[in-house]
């Protein structure tokens, strides 16, 4: 008799679009399940400060060093956000990652500065989707 294999389950805290928790239809905190809260841990991976988390502050991706400064380091960008996704449960491999460094004028303003956006496939243990950010401001 052949057994099928069972993937093991991802869950988390599901976040709306402003990375904030909220209620379900019934009245629930939200949760999210396998790929889409594998993405998300990679969004919010994206989106945390090195030296931000009390008890791990060696952890985070390095804004200060390799992002706001005069020209951004995108290669310390990526490596730093390859490593962290990599770590993320459910996470088999980062299959494309992308990079873009435009500049951009604050709106009602001639004042420039430079955003920074990336767009990653990501495959998992639930399959291959993809993640983007845009506009991550270096003034």
């Amino acid at each position: 008799m052949m057994t099928q294999a069972i993937l093991p389950t991802v869950q988390t805290f599901a976040v709306n679009s402003d990375n904030d928790l909220y209620i379900d239809a019934q009245g629930n905190l939200a949760i999210v399940y396998d790929l889409q809260a594998v993405l998300q841990a990679c969004k919010q991976a994206a989106l945390t400060l090195l030296g931000e988390m009390v008890l791990q502050t060696t952890q985070g991706i390095p804004y200060l060093t390799a992002v706001w400064v005069g020209t951004p380091n995108i290669p310390a960008f990526e490596g730093a956000l390859r490593t962290s996704w990599l770590a993320i449960q459910g996470v088999t491999g980062i299959i494309e990652l992308n990079t873009v460094i435009q500049p951009y004028t604050v709106p009602g303003t001639t004042i420039p500065i430079t955003a920074l956006s990336y767009s990653a496939t990501i495959d998992t243990l639930f399959g291959s989707a993809s993640i983007a950010t845009e506009n991550i401001f270096n003034g």
